[in-house]
């Protein structure tokens, strides 16, 4: 069962009685976890009932049955009538996307510059994996957020491996994709799916050049021909730092494999698990709807209502599984 509490002046408030429409999302392109919900406060016309008045920067915690899911605060409170609320909370990652910094990295390697990032800004942090990839480069004004991601991308740039960060309960975990192989153990039983497929993003040919506007030099280049052949050629430009042309080739390569591929797309409605969010991988056996394989779970939304609980997934097919 559901239950959600605020915490006001030190003292923990269960109000689970007037919130409705309950969800908690996330999404693999972003830190933080997102929980929406309405609130009843009835406090003009019954008098005879005392009700919490919430407040922007009030803590919410959403528990299922004992377990802790979501800490967060209120960003956004929206009133839709006399006695009816929309409550937006987000949990501490927001900060992360919201705080900038300046922090300068000579030649060091991208595990460290995660590490030295997090020690500077007071941020728990662990980086589960060795991220070799050196970096030499002065973030100014970036926000928190921007640099992690600018640091993965490099690294991605350089190993071509993928790389996952997650935000729980007040520390940063990172972790190479391949090594978290967090495979959902139940079996989805799906209540609702729909599928799609595009080429929208599609590129076969890839460019290296230098992100220096005065360069116009082409550092490497990588096509799919086969892809080419079938759908025509489309062309992706990347840029690189000028100390990273002697990496171009690989750059190249690596961007090729990630783009020279048909987008699969499918939404899927299962009963909840609150082990499911983005960066998951959920195990599918059901060709018949198109879904057999590994998954990988991009956009996650958890809606709580009284003691049904479901979840509703945008997942793609993972190629990293193999």
């Amino acid at each position: 069962m559901m239950k959600v509490i605020v915490i006001q002046e030190g003292k923990q408030i269960d109000i689970s009685a007037f919130c409705g429409n309950v969800t908690r999302t996330d999404n693999i392109d972003s830190l933080g976890v997102e929980l929406d919900f309405d609130y009843v406060n009835n406090n003009v016309y019954d008098s005879y009932t005392w009700f919490t008045v919430l407040r922007t920067g009030n803590t919410i915690l959403l528990y299922d049955a004992d377990e802790l899911i979501f800490q967060g605060q209120i960003i956004t409170l929206s009133r839709n009538s006399v006695s009816s609320y929309s409550v937006k909370c987000f949990d501490n990652a927001f900060y992360l996307n919201k705080n900038q910094t300046k922090i300068q990295f000579t030649n060091l390697d991208v595990k460290s510059c995660i590490e030295k990032l997090c020690q500077q800004e007071y941020l728990p942090c662990k980086v589960d994996c060795d991220i070799p990839t050196k970096v030499t480069k002065i973030y100014n004004g970036e926000t928190i957020a921007n640099v992690i991601d600018d640091l993965l991308k490099q690294a991605t740039n350089d190993t071509g491996l993928k790389y996952r960060r997650e935000y729980n309960y007040g520390s940063l975990y990172v972790n190479a994709m391949n090594n978290l192989k967090m495979i959902w153990k139940s079996k989805p039983l799906v209540s609702d799916f729909s599928y799609d497929e595009s080429i929208d993003n599609l590129a076969n040919r890839v460019i290296v050049i230098s992100s220096s506007e005065k360069n116009t030099t082409v550092y490497a280049e990588a096509k799919n021909e086969a892809s080419i052949k079938m759908y025509g050629q489309y062309t992706h430009y990347e840029q690189v730092d000028d100390k990273k042309k002697d990496d171009a080739k690989k750059i190249a390569e690596t961007k090729l494999k990630e783009l020279s591929k048909t987008f699969e797309k499918a939404t899927v409605t299962l009963l909840g698990d609150n082990y499911i969010r983005s960066g998951r991988i959920i195990k599918f056996e059901q060709p018949e709807i198109g879904l057999y394989g590994e998954y990988l779970v991009e956009h996650c939304t958890h809606n709580y209502s009284g003691s049904l609980h479901t979840m509703e997934c945008e997942v793609i097919h993972n190629d990293d599984s193999k």
